[in-house]
């Protein structure tokens, strides 16, 4: 498997270098998901010109329209990288755990967001919760904080549970609603795929990707500097 994965990163490899098209390396994944491979070794995303981060933009723009839902997994932290494509989306939807580090990553990139870049609605989901309480209670603690010092609207769409048959899915290399369709984690997954689907388009859309790309061609990155306590 060693060999696919270092594949797969050389796919994108080869996008960023110009030598093919953004819908040459999709896959084809299960019910019907098409999947962009993310790099693996070689160019970092977090080290992007601001023409490739243009041109990564453009290409999903043009893909989109020919998809229902487009979802953009972003790593966690608060890089250039992570900021300018969550800048291009029309939805936020912030992972988060009981863990101080995810908590603490998770309010000072929703500050650099509201503050630096004027954004000020995200939708919060709490992952590997072990009790069906564990979800609010967190979103409560979250909540909390960014009413005392920042003007943000958060809002609670739910939460995965800890569930073993995702690290069984994970080793199978399947995705865990397909090997185990009925387990607690994959009913959470139906459940949040049905509120997203829910979802109405804003009135004005924050990401417009064509916009945002001739934005990010035409101005310079700013670097906000950032100091986390874990």
């Amino acid at each position: 498997m060693r060999g696919y994965f270092t594949r797969v990163g050389s796919l994108f490899q080869s996008f960023l270098k110009g030598r093919c098209e953004l819908r040459d390396i999709v896959l084809q994944g299960p019910r019907g998901i098409s999947i962009v491979p993310a790099t693996s070794g070689g160019q970092s995303m977090s080290h992007l010109t601001p023409a490739q981060y243009a041109g990564i933009i453009q290409a999903f723009n043009e893909i989109d329209k020919k998809l229902d839902i487009l979802i953009i997994d972003t790593s966690s932290g608060i890089g250039s990288s992570v900021i300018n494509f969550i800048r291009a989306s029309r939805e936020v939807l912030m992972v988060v755990c009981d863990e101080p580090a995810s908590v603490t990553t998770t309010y000072m990139l929703i500050k650099i967001l509201s503050q630096s870049y004027g954004m000020n609605r995200f939708r919060i989901l709490v992952n590997m919760t072990q009790t069906p309480q564990e979800g609010p209670d967190l979103f409560a603690r979250l909540l909390r904080v960014t009413n005392l010092f920042l003007d943000v609207s958060l809002q609670y769409v739910g939460s995965i549970p800890h569930d073993e048959c995702m690290r069984k899915a994970v080793k199978i290399q399947r995705a865990v609603y397909d090997a185990f369709p009925r387990s607690k984690c994959s009913l959470a997954f139906k459940a949040l795929a049905q509120k997203i689907d829910s979802w109405p388009l804003p009135e004005n859309p924050r990401g417009q990707l064509e916009f945002f790309g001739e934005r990010l061609l035409t101005t310079p990155m700013r670097r906000v500097p950032v100091n986390i306590v874990t």
